[in-house]
């Protein structure tokens, strides 16, 4: 873990206008996911019970999606790397989360986590880049080296 940890790129600072929060931008996609939203349909099954259907969470329990900064890094790595692995010591708001991140490892292929991914970092205004299969895989195979 460490070996890839080293290997993540320096932050070069935050250039991001400040994050807003909009219920609208993925309600419908939740609610109604079209046959071609894979992510929306993902993340129905795998992430909604937790994460809830406005990607708010229930800080401090579970934590946010919408608005999180792992979510709005450009560089998804630290994003990936949690959906595939999981975590066991998650703080929020300083406070020892009590739920583990689950991994998704074992459950989705790397086309799947990318798809989940890539809903989430558009969904509720975070308005970031698309999620890449071959970025997934890159990781998958980075920390299962080191596991």
């Amino acid at each position: 873990m460490a070996r890839y940890l080293k290997s993540l790129p320096a932050s070069g600072g935050d250039s991001r206008a400040p994050y807003s929060y909009d219920a609208k931008a993925s309600k419908v996609s939740l609610t109604r996911p079209a046959a071609t939203d894979s992510g929306a349909r993902l993340y129905t099954v795998y992430c909604m019970h937790c994460h809830g259907a406005d990607g708010r969470g229930f800080a401090p329990m579970l934590a946010p999606l919408a608005g999180n900064p792992n979510v709005l890094e450009k560089d998804a790595s630290s994003l990936i790397n949690v959906t595939l692995n999981g975590t066991d010591d998650l703080v929020l708001h300083g406070v020892p989360a009590p739920y583990p991140m689950p991994r998704y490892a074992p459950v989705l292929n790397d086309r799947q986590i990318a798809d989940v991914l890539t809903f989430v970092r558009g969904a509720w205004n975070n308005n970031t880049p698309a999620v890449q299969a071959e970025d997934v895989a890159k990781l998958r195979k980075a920390t299962q080296a080191a596991r």
